[in-house]
């Protein structure tokens, strides 16, 4: 029995059925190995640091740009309207379309 497309034997489906099954996990493996290593190379770049500062390490940085939130108001406190207006594109160029005040 000759192996075509249309008639394939069920030995050679499962024998490339496995043999993908064990590439992806293979390269899943790969992969999860390498995600390991990215994840120490910041410790390992953090002892250089210490080193470099005498054994202690540095402070953390200060936390920066707290998050603002703004005052809850009503929606029928704001008043949008919508109309035809004219947008700056840039270079001169300009397009129309519908803006809000």
């Amino acid at each position: 029995m000759t192996d075509t497309p249309d008639n394939i034997s069920r030995r050679r489906f499962v024998r490339t059925a496995a043999g993908s099954a064990s590439v992806v996990a293979g390269g899943a493996a790969v992969l999860l190995a390498a995600c390991e290593r990215q994840a120490e190379a910041p410790t390992a770049a953090r002892d250089l640091d210490a080193r470099r500062w005498g054994g202690t390490m540095p402070p953390p940085p200060a936390t920066r740009y707290a998050l603002r939130i703004p005052a809850i108001v009503s929606p029928a406190a704001l008043a949008l309207a919508a109309r035809p207006t004219t947008f700056d594109l840039g270079g001169g160029r300009l397009s129309s379309g519908l803006g809000y005040n």
